[in-house]
């Protein structure tokens, strides 16, 4: 016997063997249950923020109104119509935000003490009490004091807390 020379298969069942056959590739369908979970909890995620952003932003379109109207107020040449649509409009927001049995009987000083006490990190302008005293304005606001107003003004409806 020659060992150089192959030897030829004597076993008849190796020759019924044939290569490793490979089964498919896994498909990505039919989804498995995880995924699905995690694409319910994810619809639901997006519809529930969606629905509480809108809610929120329906919520506070009295202050975008009223912020609106201030910039109109802005070129209002009066100072006594300006004083008193800008205590108007704060009014207005602090009525639909905390009542009116709150809001309404509130005058003079017990009303910029309120107005401070919901926005206390808002700092009140020096010239707060000619919001309160536009009915005997003896002396006209100087431009600086009409900005520093208007600005309070739309920065309180901006900022107020409940």
């Amino acid at each position: 016997m020659n060992l150089n020379q192959p030897q030829e298969v004597i076993n008849p069942l190796v020759e019924q063997l044939h290569d490793i056959l490979l089964p498919d590739p896994i498909g990505w369908w039919p989804l498995a249950a995880s995924v699905w979970a995690l694409i319910i909890i994810a619809l639901g995620l997006i519809i529930g923020l969606s629905a509480y952003f809108w809610h929120r932003y329906q919520q506070h379109s009295y202050k975008r109104t009223a912020i609106r109207d201030i910039k109109s107020l802005a070129d209002q040449p009066d100072d006594t119509q300006l004083l008193q649509q800008l205590n108007a409009t704060l009014k207005q927001v602090a009525i639909t935000t905390y009542g009116r049995h709150q809001v309404a009987p509130l005058t003079d000083q017990a009303w910029l003490t309120f107005l401070n006490e919901k926005a206390q990190f808002i700092p009140q302008p020096e010239n707060i009490n000619q919001l309160m005293a536009y009915y005997g304005l003896k002396t006209p606001l100087t431009p600086m004091q009409r900005q520093r107003l208007i600005q309070y003004t739309q920065q309180w409806i901006k900022e107020h807390h409940l």
